[in-house]
């Protein structure tokens, strides 16, 4: 019976070693449950980071979020054309997502005082004396009832004495310039209609010349599809540019030193982009606004829309307002200002105005509003601002 008792004890261990393992695991386990739901927790009440509160206020504000959307596509695109084909599901702009231009049809010489018009096969079509006349006829030339645009191509010198108008899907790139006549009582272009493409050159108002001058590009209505780029416009009598157009876009261009307005826009446009463009030395400012233009104005030198900066106050225990200047073209309304300093902590709220924005330190219990000031000391209220004049 011997060898049974040690074999029946020994096996009595092994279930004691057996229970008492699982035992351990258990608890074990038990204690990386408790853990898991404490990390849980604890992390439901850990703050969001400061960039998810700007992803959430992102959402919430669709005009910021177009805002981001239209200033990471207008350097992703490189050109208005482009951008217009990133934005907008149409045929027309096909060929510009394959980075080719339009076909070229016509190519039209000037020296400033003869033009002739050559064709793709290189024959000379038109000729002469007048090169707005010229350059009409060769857009009457471009295919009929087309549905795509066709390229026109402006090389030297060309002295206007009557407005040019460019027609629905045409495409006109200038190397060279276009220069008002002396005595020239005219507009220099003119959009007449839809799915116009004009990119590079000068455009030139010869203003001391021309006292009844015109501007550089207008419009004979609103129209939709335009895109303008890398083009100099300047010395105008009358505004730069009339921008009164849909879906469009100014990008990568100069507007100077016109009589008037650099720009004009009006209620008019709508979903509209002017970036990235000098609006400098014009008369009377950078844009004349009449309305509420859908228009994105997005980093254009002369005309500033968006800026950053960091803004250093004394507390004297008692001020509560807190004001410097943001030099916007427009007031801002949308605005970002984090304290940088421990003094600068506490509980605020911000305004606007046409030239200053505004920190209005306010107490968590009113009426007692100066239990909210920050305390005095030399420099010791340190803000940072991020403002933006949005559509």
């Amino acid at each position: 019976m011997l060898p049974f008792k040690n074999s029946l004890i020994k096996n009595l261990r092994l279930d004691s070693n057996l229970k008492q393992g699982i035992q351990m695991k258990a608890a074990r386990f038990s204690i990386l449950l408790f853990m898991l739901l404490m990390l849980t927790l604890t992390l439901e009440n850990i703050p969001h980071t400061q960039i998810e509160r700007s992803e959430k206020i992102l959402n919430n504000n669709s005009a910021l979020k177009q805002y981001y959307q239209t200033l990471d596509l207008v350097y992703s695109s490189g050109s208005a054309i482009r951008y217009l084909a990133l934005s907008y599901d149409d045929p027309a702009f096909d060929i510009y997502l394959e980075d080719l231009p339009a076909t070229t049809c016509y190519i039209i010489i000037g020296n400033g005082s003869y033009y002739y018009s050559v064709n793709c096969k290189g024959k000379v079509e038109f000729y002469g004396e007048n090169a707005t006349a010229v350059i009409h006829q060769t857009f009457s030339a471009l295919t009929n009832g087309r549905a795509w645009l066709e390229r026109i191509v402006c090389r030297g010198t060309f002295e206007i004495n009557a407005t040019i108008h460019i027609p629905s899907y045409t495409e006109l790139a200038i190397y060279g310039m276009f220069k008002l006549a002396d005595n020239a009582q005219c507009d220099i272009l003119s959009i007449d209609g839809d799915y116009v493409y004009i990119h590079g050159g000068v455009l030139d108002g010869n203003k001391a010349n021309c006292p009844n001058g015109g501007c550089g590009i207008t419009a004979n209505a609103s129209h939709e599809y335009i895109a303008i780029d890398q083009i100099t416009i300047r010395n105008t009598k009358s505004y730069g540019v009339i921008w009164i157009h849909n879906r469009s876009t100014l990008f990568f261009s100069k507007i100077l030193n016109s009589s008037s307005y650099g720009i004009y826009v009006n209620s008019t446009s709508i979903q509209s982009a002017i970036a990235l463009n000098m609006i400098l030395d014009n008369a009377l400012g950078a844009v004349q606004i009449e309305g509420d233009p859908d228009i994105r104005f997005v980093r254009n030198t002369g005309f500033p829309t968006e800026a950053v900066g960091v803004v250093t106050f004394s507390g004297d225990g008692s001020r509560t307002d807190f004001s410097w200047q943001h030099n916007l073209a427009l007031t801002p309304n949308v605005i970002d200002v984090t304290s940088l300093s421990a003094d600068a902590a506490g509980a605020f709220y911000v305004t606007a105005n046409s030239t200053h924005i505004t920190v209005h330190y306010r107490a968590a219990n009113p009426p007692d509003w100066t239990s909210s000031a920050p305390p005095e000391g030399t420099d010791n209220v340190v803000l940072s601002w991020h403002a933006i004049c949005l559509p």
